[in-house]
């Protein structure tokens, strides 16, 4: 397998994989009860979504994604120092880099449904006809709504 700098991954919202991430239907214990989510981390870098980015930096807000690169030590800033000229970045302040973004410090909710999802995934059923079974559909009334929301917001702006 060969990889370089101009792959591109897609995730299609409507998969099942994705939507049972969402739900928190497929996390491991170990997402559920993470050691590491704390601020003084042992990591050099840490990688995470910059949620809350159009409160912080509105003109970095594409509505494609905005990545959140945490320097954790020395190591992690001299190699930052090195490849910060090929990226459009810029330093933010810790506090603010987080705020939008709990999932930093705080584990993931156990789904109270995981449980049953993988007895019956390890029972052989099949995963996407579980996913239909234990994450809730989206109705359109919800989705019209959050659509309506979304152009509000930005009509304000």
């Amino acid at each position: 397998m060969h990889f370089d700098n101009n792959s591109l991954y897609l995730i299609n919202h409507n998969d099942d994989v994705y939507k049972a991430f969402l739900k928190h239907m497929s996390l491991r214990e170990s997402c559920t009860d993470c050691k590491f989510k704390k601020n003084n981390r042992l990591s050099d870098i840490t990688l995470a979504d910059f949620w809350g980015i159009k409160n912080v930096k509105p003109e970095f807000d594409d509505e494609k994604g905005t990545s959140l690169v945490v320097v954790n030590s020395k190591k992690g800033q001299e190699l930052m120092d090195r490849i910060k000229d090929s990226m459009i970045c810029e330093e933010v302040e810790f506090e603010k880099a987080i705020s939008g973004n709990p999932s930093f410090n705080t584990t993931s909710k156990v789904n109270p449904n995981s449980d049953k999802f993988f007895s019956e995934l390890g029972e052989g059923q099949d995963f996407e006809k579980l996913v239909n079974k234990y994450v809730p559909k989206t109705s359109i009334v919800t989705k019209v709504k959050r659509k309506v929301k979304g152009i509000i917001k930005k009509i304000i702006k």
